[in-house]
């Protein structure tokens, strides 16, 4: 394995995520994670002095969802098929 320094591929940390629906189908998000162990350890685990905390990352995301008739248009289709089948 490459990029780390004893050979560990084994990582720990915690994500946080943060979501807000302003209104209906968009979504504002926020994740974080941070990294208490990286490739196997806290401290300097690639040989160069770089810590697992070094890869903590922050994403911001929005989602948005055009139209949710679709989704309720494919359920009534597959319950009429159901419907028929019987």
């Amino acid at each position: 394995m490459t990029g780390n320094f004893n050979g560990d591929p084994r990582s720990a940390g915690y994500i946080a995520n943060f979501s807000y629906w302003p209104w209906q189908n968009l979504q504002l998000a926020a994740q974080y994670t941070a990294y208490t162990r990286f490739n196997g350890g806290s401290t300097n685990y690639d040989g160069a002095g770089r810590n697992a905390s070094a890869n903590n990352t922050c994403i911001w995301m929005r989602n948005s969802c055009s139209d949710t008739r679709v989704s309720n248009y494919q359920f009534q289709i597959q319950k009429r098929k159901a419907q028929e089948r019987k």
